[in-house]
């Protein structure tokens, strides 16, 4: 694998990004948001980790509406992590 992620289907709503096993779930997901719900979805196979392939994943055709909501609610931050850490502290 040369490290380049693939997008897989096109969409214009929302983008599933996917790595090795979760890919067909990914692909029949976006199946099922367009069928069911009109949502279209892309899905990006990211093929590798390391190298991450932001250029792709990141690119303007690559719909991420939510990506700064994921960023703050999704994914642990430095500062949810101490925040937490701290609380868990003072409670001891």
């Amino acid at each position: 694998m040369d490290g380049k992620a693939a997008v897989l289907t096109g969409g214009t709503d929302a983008t599933n990004v996917a790595l090795a096993a979760t890919v067909p779930r990914a692909v029949e997901a976006a199946g099922r948001l367009a069928a069911d719900h009109g949502i279209r979805c892309s899905v990006v196979d990211v093929r590798s980790l390391v190298p991450l392939d932001t250029h792709t994943i990141l690119a303007p055709h690559v719909p991420l509406p939510a990506a700064d909501a994921l960023e703050d609610h999704a994914l642990p931050s430095v500062a949810r992590i101490m925040q937490t850490g701290a609380q868990r502290w003072r409670t001891k």
